[in-house]
């Protein structure tokens, strides 16, 4: 399950405890029974069509329900906070050429694995379009900024480093780099395709502390690739 991507089900059940409602609370306000509620967090196909009520309910828009873009628009930063470095005027970032990639609260491990908790946004990145749009990456709610802890991916990156995790990219394809959840624990890790399964691999190279990683191809289902990363920040 992504990290970055929450269900219909989460999405409900997170707006309804932001009220401090109980499922009964909710249901009474759609009306329908405490179950139905319940069905609809477990992310039951047949509950969906309580998605307009309960929208309404919240007082949201539906398309943040069905697929939380609105929610990642309140949350980071809006384009007038984007002073253009170099304007003779301090002009106003134009919307149509910036976009706010969300930034989270997550630290992908270069080492032996971060734990897993609770994902929120806490503010957002500033990208031009153009930039995305010649990277041939999606749109921006679809985008992450983490942070790197670590350094067993060194010196390709250092610890500390903001990254930008590509969530829609969890098609492992060997050599290029993605955030990775493993029993609960987050890893940045080259992929390396062999015959006999995938390699989790460190760039960095004292092997004696960051040996390869070997996940047979029978096992590889079971991990659970976030994104792949495709930007990093750095100085010159």
């Amino acid at each position: 399950m992504g990290i970055f991507m929450k269900t219909l089900g989460e999405r409900v059940k997170e707006e309804r405890k932001k009220r401090r409602w109980s499922q009964a609370d909710l249901g009474v306000k759609v009306g329908v029974s405490q179950a139905a509620i319940s069905e609809i967090e477990r992310d039951v196909p047949k509950s969906s069509g309580l998605v307009i009520p309960i929208a309404k309910a919240f007082k949201v828009d539906v398309s943040y329900l069905t697929d939380g873009k609105e929610n990642i628009s309140r949350q980071v930063a809006d384009n007038s906070d984007i002073v253009i470095i170099g304007g003779q005027n301090g002009e106003v970032a134009d919307p149509k050429e910036y976009v706010m990639i969300p930034r989270y609260d997550v630290r992908g491990s270069c080492g032996e694995g971060i734990d897993v908790n609770e994902v929120t946004i806490v503010d957002g990145m500033p990208m031009p379009v153009a930039w995305l749009r010649a990277q041939n990456l999606p749109e921006a709610h679809l985008l992450a900024v983490i942070e790197a802890s670590g350094d067993s991916m060194q010196p390709t990156i250092e610890d500390g480093q903001t990254l930008i995790v590509n969530t829609v990219d969890i098609e492992p394809k060997s050599t290029k780099i993605y955030l990775i959840c493993i029993d609960g624990k987050l890893f940045i890790k080259r992929l390396i395709y062999t015959p006999n399964g995938w390699i989790m691999r460190s760039d960095n190279p004292n092997k004696s502390n960051y040996p390869d990683f070997v996940i047979e191809n029978e096992k590889f289902s079971s991990i659970d690739i976030q994104g792949r990363v495709v930007w990093k920040s750095g100085m010159l």
